[in-house]
């Protein structure tokens, strides 16, 4: 059996059991009525118990919603070009750590950068790892590739990719009451019409990507009634089940851009005061100084870094480097350092603009922004065995940057 019929089954066995536990659906509702559509207080547990995994923590299918599974069997029809590799950089150069994106030096040269960018992987879609305009792109483009094949469940699945959160929340919760209110009362023919020129409709289905297929797979086709368009709902016109696609709105997540490391080992020489790529700031460091004329503090810094370079000092003298969300928390430092380490179980500490409890405070807290040097120390460590032997794994010390 393929995985889309499997992924059917499994979504009709979903609705038929959510049906089972619901006392029954109640009348109809009106897009302006002062409540939302409601969801059964058992579900409503079930939702609030649920803890979502660790980013680090091997991805579940159970876990996630299940109309992504179906993208894994569409992703046979989709044809995914080859990973570029990324340029490698030379040997760095001396700069001036300005902590800002990159400008001529006084050559005119444009200058090294620390890194080549900021990149992201989608385990769900493919290995590759690109920047996070270039996988939205993707995303959007494979999604609409295929309308043509499963209009109901890509266009659930376009809703929520290729739309800003809020207009993609709005846009489900209008279309479930769309989809709920003809499930309930198939035969009242105010809930058969919807006159596209609704003030509701045109504020929040009509012009979000993904919307309109998905009520077209539900049976409504556009019709003029007395010169006016209206979308008519017609039972003969169903492509895919209401049920259905109500629970495909209502649980489908978007898919998960997880930020790479984009780790690298560099030799004592190339750990010099670091120059910065643009994509590590929200918006550019040197607009920012220019418009405003005044130096960059508070909260001005936290709408301008969005990631920071974290350079970790090993015992031997090469230097570990990572990208990081602001966001993230100190343990995940220790976490990325862990993992490259050869003995895993090894204990460590990091000094360096850190102090005792600052493992549950994020980067920006700690002001690990827009780059830091830590420096790692194993207690016990013989100086012979530092200097004679890396700590990292055999891969990582291959991968030292060339000077």
């Amino acid at each position: 059996m393929s995985k889309i019929k499997r992924y059917f089954t499994k979504k009709k066995e979903e609705v038929a059991f959510r049906l089972r536990l619901r006392s029954g659906m109640g009348q109809g509702r009106q897009l302006n009525a002062a409540q939302p559509y409601a969801t059964p207080s058992i579900l409503r547990r079930i939702r609030a118990a649920h803890v979502p995994p660790l980013r680090h923590q091997q991805h579940d299918e159970t876990s996630a919603a299940a109309a992504n599974l179906v993208l894994l069997s569409m992703m046979r029809k989709y044809s995914w070009p080859e990973a570029a590799p990324r340029p490698e950089r030379e040997a760095f150069k001396e700069l001036p750590c300005t902590g800002g994106s990159a400008s001529m030096s006084s050559t005119g040269q444009q200058p090294e950068l620390a890194c080549e960018g900021v990149f992201f992987r989608c385990p769900e879609l493919s290995p590759e790892v690109l920047p996070k305009q270039v996988w939205q792109l993707k995303i959007k483009d494979m999604l609409h590739r295929q309308l043509e094949h499963e209009r109901g469940l890509a266009g659930c699945l376009i809703i929520r990719n290729c739309n800003p959160v809020e207009k993609a929340d709005d846009c489900r919760d209008a279309l479930v009451q769309y989809l709920e209110n003809i499930i309930q009362s198939p035969d009242q023919e105010q809930f058969s019409k919807i006159r596209m020129s609704n003030t509701i409709f045109n504020g929040r289905v009509r012009y979000v990507d993904g919307a309109l297929d998905v009520l077209h797979a539900a049976g409504f086709d556009e019709v003029a009634i007395n010169g006016e368009p209206f979308l008519v709902w017609s039972k003969a016109h169903i492509e895919l089940d209401l049920n259905i696609l109500v629970e495909t709105l209502k649980h489908t997540q978007s898919f998960k851009l997880i930020l790479d490391r984009n780790t690298k080992v560099l030799q004592p020489a190339q750990a010099i005061p670091i120059q910065l790529p643009d994509d590590f700031f929200r918006i550019s460091a040197k607009d920012t100084i220019e418009s405003s004329q005044m130096p960059i503090i508070g909260a001005m810094r936290e709408s301008i870094y969005s990631y920071t370079l974290i350079r970790i000092k090993l015992p031997d003298g090469l230097y570990l480097q990572g990208t990081f969300d602001v966001k993230e928390k100190v343990s995940d430092i220790f976490d990325f350092v862990r993992s490259c380490l050869t003995d895993e179980t090894l204990p460590f500490d990091l000094s360096g603009k850190l102090n005792g409890g600052d493992m549950d405070k994020t980067l920006y807290d700690c002001k690990l922004i827009p780059n830091a040097v830590l420096l790692l120390t194993v207690p016990g460590l013989d100086d012979s065995l530092a200097i004679g032997g890396s700590l990292l794994k055999a891969q990582l010390q291959q991968q030292k940057q060339p000077f």
